[in-house]
């Protein structure tokens, strides 16, 4: 059996006096009682840092021994022996999180395991490893160093509960505690505000994707006045850091569905004119955590670690990024990502792109920025920065974003997609954006359709301009109008637009794709896919269905258009229009409320301009009837 303990402790402390460097550390020739905790004498190696206790006193050597830093390793010292039993929760005072005898009743036993008396009165640890008893609980003693036979297993008892206090042997650094033994899904690791991990040379934190347990690993920044820490106790002020040109690797870096839930701990990577990267890898929930690029030479967070093709999930929630060098950026491969939150999302120093490609490391992802603060991007900065190598989809929606700020630098790359939705500077909430390597689409307030679109303050319509590589097969693909249908039967569609042309645009430079619920009669909510333009690539083209239009427009804009469609819908439902356009190079406006009339199963009607169907939300504007995705 697996070592079977939920909750860790861990507090580097100031790295000289408090947290681990408050462990006395081990004295030559010294007197030792079972039941005593040591570290070592001599600086161990980075992450070697361990807290062992006395499981049989005596009097230690005249030279320190050579420790055993193996989990739950034994270790000779003259006349003593020596146990390792760094951040496990008995030794810091928990005994809600150690396990009873009854816990590994008639299991395998693993060397170091330590439990409490069924009654709570003493600890046990396992020196010797094998199966426990199935029958009564043995007779333990609670006086330290005393042994305890149970079946093939041997305990030992580090003395009555009571003689550990609160965060007395904590482990060191993050990666110890996350080493293969130790740390499972579904534990607790409890990080103290006032630990300050930190290290000059490359620094790994990652679960092993063999580890058992189930359920999240929570890592939670936490004050030290309770033990086991309470809601009250969640905090900030931890701190996992390298410098110089040492780079930070958090995370699981190989194919796993298991997530770590991280709350409170600062992220800090490299210093001085350095640039080296951070990764942040697997499945996890930021919370109220800070991540910074130390570096002053550039560097750049890579959202997913580097094993290829290993796909990865991350939520961040009130999450700062901080950068210290303009060519700092965030990066992804393999990944989704959604950044949410009501603070100041970016600090430190602008980036030129928040979001780049700085090399062929960048794989496929989809990123949803939803709610955060990225004022600090202003003129001459940019969200987003063509070079990707694989496709990603960036959304930004409903943040602030500084005065005069990018959006994106450069053409995406085919199977890019940037969205931006209600983000803005000013107050302003019907900003609705979106680039692509075919095209782009923005906002419009002055070449406008009388009667058409508004937010119920101005009158809207979408400018949508393609570049040389829109084409009927790979056309600009608009933002998605959605509709609620209430009712069945024969619906006609239509929308308007307007263009600079002599002529009506032909059927494949311009048309919509309408998708509805319309298979088998009801019988299930298969969607139906209608569209206006030609058949195929090969078929002969001709102007758009209905062109003649007689609407007024702002502008100086030539011929107006409108496009219908008949759809016959067999569900309620919603009805989703997307705008396309495929002649290249060429700027079309198109009002983004559309107009619905037919005969509905049972009864007839019309719709009112810029009303829902669904009564629900009778008279919202017909601009909000676009809910983005």
């Amino acid at each position: 059996m697996a070592l079977v303990d939920n909750s860790w402790y861990l507090d580097f402390g100031d790295g000289a006096t408090t947290g681990y460097y408050a462990v006395a550390t081990w004295q030559s020739n010294h007197a030792y009682s079972a039941g005593a905790l040591v570290r070592q004498a001599t600086t161990p190696t980075v992450g070697n840092e361990r807290v062992f206790i006395a499981v049989v006193g005596g009097t230690s050597g005249g030279t320190e021994p050579t420790w055993t830093v193996t989990r739950g390793a034994k270790t000779t010292d003259n006349t003593v022996t020596w146990q390792e039993v760094t951040g496990i929760a008995a030794v810091n005072g928990d005994a809600s999180a150690t396990p009873t005898w009854t816990t590994v009743k008639n299991t395998a036993v693993t060397l170091g395991q330590v439990i409490q008396r069924n009654n709570g009165a003493s600890y046990q640890i396992c020196t010797t490893a094998g199966t426990a008893g199935n029958g009564a609980e043995p007779s333990f003693s609670d006086t330290a160093g005393t042994t305890t036979a149970d079946n093939t297993v041997t305990w030992t008892s580090l003395g009555v509960v009571g003689n550990f206090t609160g965060w007395q042997a904590p482990a060191a650094r993050l990666g110890s505690v996350l080493a293969t033994n130790w740390a499972q899904y579904g534990n607790t690791i409890y990080v103290a505000s006032e630990h300050a991990e930190t290290q000059s040379s490359n620094l790994t934190a990652s679960l092993p994707a063999a580890a058992g347990g189930s359920g999240p690993l929570n890592i939670l920044c936490v004050g030290k006045s309770h033990v086991p820490p309470t809601a009250a106790d969640l905090t900030t002020g931890a701190s996992v850091s390298t410098t110089g040109s040492a780079t930070l690797a958090f995370g699981l870096s190989t194919s796993s569905a298991r997530p770590y839930y991280v709350y409170g701990v600062s992220f800090s990577c490299g210093s001085g004119a350095n640039s080296p990267d951070m990764t942040l890898s697997g499945v996890m929930f930021l919370h109220n955590c800070n991540v910074t690029m130390g570096g002053t030479s550039g560097g750049k967070v890579l959202i997913i670690g580097s094993s290829g093709g290993n796909c990865s999930h991350h939520e961040w929630r009130d999450v700062v990024v901080t950068f210290n060098a303009s060519s700092s950026c965030l990066a992804y491969k393999w990944t989704s990502h959604r950044w949410r939150g009501n603070n100041s999302a970016l600090a430190g120093t602008a980036p030129t792109n928040v979001v780049a490609s700085p090399g062929a490391a960048d794989a496929a992802s989809s990123v949803l920025f939803e709610g955060v603060d990225l004022s600090l991007i202003t003129a001459g900065k940019n969200v987003f920065s063509n070079g990707a190598v694989s496709p990603l989809k960036l959304t930004v929606k409903d943040c602030k974003l500084g005065a005069s700020a990018g959006i994106v630098s450069g053409t995406p790359l085919p199977g890019t997609e940037i969205n931006v939705i209600r983000s803005d500077s000013g107050g302003t909430n019907y900003r609705q954006e979106r680039y692509t390597w075919s095209g782009t689409q923005t906002t419009e307030t002055t070449i406008v359709r009388s009667g058409g679109a508004s937010d119920g303050a101005r009158s809207l319509a979408w400018k949508i301009v393609s570049n040389s590589n829109s084409k009927w097969s790979y056309p600009f693909e608009a933002m998605p109008i959605e509709i609620w249908n209430e009712t069945t039967g024969s619906l006609t569609i239509t929308l308007y637009g307007i263009w600079t042309g002599a002529a009506p645009p032909n059927d494949d430079e311009f048309w919509l794709d309408i998708e509805y619920p319309g298979a088998s009669a009801g019988a299930n909510p298969q969607g139906m896919l209608a569209t206006t333009t030609k058949d195929t690539i090969l078929s002969a083209s001709s102007a758009v269905n209905n062109s003649s239009d007689g609407s007024t427009w702002g502008g100086s804009q030539t011929y107006p258009f409108k496009i219908t469609a008949t759809i016959s819908p067999t569900m309620k439902g919603p009805i989703t229009i997307y705008p396309r356009a495929a002649k290249a190079s060429t700027t079309f406006y198109l009002d983004p409320k559309p107009e619905i009339s037919g005969v509905g199963v049972g009864r007839s009607f019309v719709v009112s301009p810029g009303v829902y169907l669904n009564e629900r939300f009778a008279g919202i504007p017909a601009s909000r009837m676009h809910l983005g995705h």
